[in-house]
């Protein structure tokens, strides 16, 4: 049986994101299914590597539901994580309270581009009577991409920006940087997520960990890992790769706060040229990004080692 943790999440998304790892598992919502629609805006060719135009894709605004699952099986990618499972509303009289809470979703676009949403204001109601209108946005998980965000906090404006497997001349955060200016050239201020936030300063390369990681992700294998193995644990990297999750919640007063979720794959075996690989996913921070705050970052208070 599943282990639903959806109303845990429901009752304080905080203190969830602060020890549990948000994973969006959006693979069974395709485009046609959660509204993308066929608007497209041809911007300036930036990625000369391909020599094409990269393009926006304009998505409708989309509700969704979600489900939240703790994947208990160690040898699964998204172990220890609370997996969003998100799929679309066909029908308000469908959403389970027990274990279903809608929200507003932003899927991306593996062909390559840059999606983007307005947080709508309206509200929905159940035949029940019951509010469906969504309290949480979330957008899909981030393994290299870029986010940004602008607009009052009312209805802020989001956009997912992305590509699997293709090149860039430059790096990935400069190329979206750019489409976004290119789309938003008039915008002064707005929040972006790249994958240096989440990730560091250079994609991880290699089986050992490096100094090229955020500092969280550095301080977690200097505190927990490495001494683990010093020790004697037996413990035998395969990888090690942070991974982000940008998740919003909606106020009291209507106002939108949006969060960056940073954390920490390990991937890992117990024994030396053994193929049963282990995961393990650890949030190590969470920080808002929009509206711009002076306040310090969630931090997870005691992140743990392997199981």
């Amino acid at each position: 049986m599943p282990e639903f943790r959806t109303d845990k999440f429901i009752a304080n998304p905080l203190e969830v994101a602060r020890r549990h790892s948000l994973l969006v598992d959006a693979s069974p919502v395709n485009f046609t299914a959660v509204g993308m629609n066929d608007r497209t805006r041809l911007v300036p060719a930036l990625d000369q590597a391909e020599g094409n135009r990269r393009h926006t894709l304009t998505r409708k605004e989309t509700r969704c539901k979600a489900q939240f699952i703790k994947n208990t099986i160690r040898n699964n990618s998204t172990h220890k994580g609370y997996v969003l499972r998100v799929s679309p509303i066909a029908n308000d009289a469908e959403l389970n309270a027990a274990t279903d809470i809608p929200i507003w979703f932003l899927s991306w676009n593996p062909l390559g581009g840059q999606v983007d949403m307005h947080i709508s204001t309206k509200t929905y109601q159940a035949p029940s009577g019951i509010d469906t209108t969504p309290k949480f946005f979330f957008t899909t998980k981030l393994n290299g991409c870029s986010v940004f965000v602008r607009g009052p906090a009312s209805r802020p404006q989001i956009f997912h920006s992305g590509a699997e497997g293709k090149p860039f001349l430059g790096n990935s955060a400069d190329h979206w940087r750019g489409l976004y200016r290119a789309h938003k050239p008039h915008s002064k201020a707005f929040a972006e997520v790249n994958y240096q936030s989440y990730m560091g300063p250079e994609m991880p390369e290699g089986d050992a960990p490096t100094t090229r990681f955020t500092a969280p992700i550095q301080q977690y294998l200097d505190t927990v890992i490495l001494p683990d193995i010093a020790r004697g644990e037996p413990i035998f990297l395969r990888g090690v790769v942070g991974q982000g999750c940008v998740f919003g919640i909606r106020q009291d007063d209507g106002n939108w706060r949006v969060y960056l979720q940073e954390n920490v794959q390990v991937i890992y075996s117990r024994f030396p040229n053994n193929n049963d690989v282990l995961f393990v996913n650890w949030p190590l921070r969470v920080r808002q990004i929009w509206p711009q705050t002076a306040e310090g970052p969630l931090l997870n208070p005691a992140p743990k080692g392997l199981p």
